[in-house]
């Protein structure tokens, strides 16, 4: 068992009773059990004169935003330098073609898919940052 302990406004936390009373305090304000506060991190603190294990909804939701934004700018990235790598190519091949006479020719329809697909990632990525704190 897990026993919580309002310390002049600081959350203190004990893992029998024994320890609280030897520290001086005679009742715990909450308890849990140490799989509950175990699986939540060993989290808690103390909202309110409430004993809050693990994270709040709005931190989940808050961090479950902040990873998708983090996964979008990290595909987008990597679009980015593909699409980079691509034009480069592209570009090089059209004017080799051209100084020697050849077919500029095809086979670049992968950058239209990744320049299409990063437009995508950016425009679902704006609502998110916009209301990002």
């Amino acid at each position: 068992m897990v026993f919580f302990v309002n310390d002049k406004g600081n959350l203190r936390t004990f893992l029998s009773e024994n320890e609280m009373k030897a520290a001086g305090f005679k009742k715990a304000i909450d308890t849990a059990t140490e799989e509950e506060y175990n699986s939540n991190g060993c989290y808690a603190r103390l909202i309110n004169d409430e004993v809050i294990i693990g994270k709040t909804k709005e931190e989940k939701a808050a961090e479950e935003k902040q990873e998708k934004i983090d996964g979008y700018l990290a595909e987008l990235a990597e679009l980015d330098r593909k699409a980079g790598a691509g034009r480069f190519i592209r570009d090089t091949s059209i004017a080799y073609a051209k100084k020697n006479g050849m077919d500029k020719g095809e086979g670049y329809d992968h950058l239209v898919e990744i320049e299409t697909r990063a437009a995508e990632i950016r425009e679902s990525l704006a609502p998110l940052l916009e209301t990002a704190e």
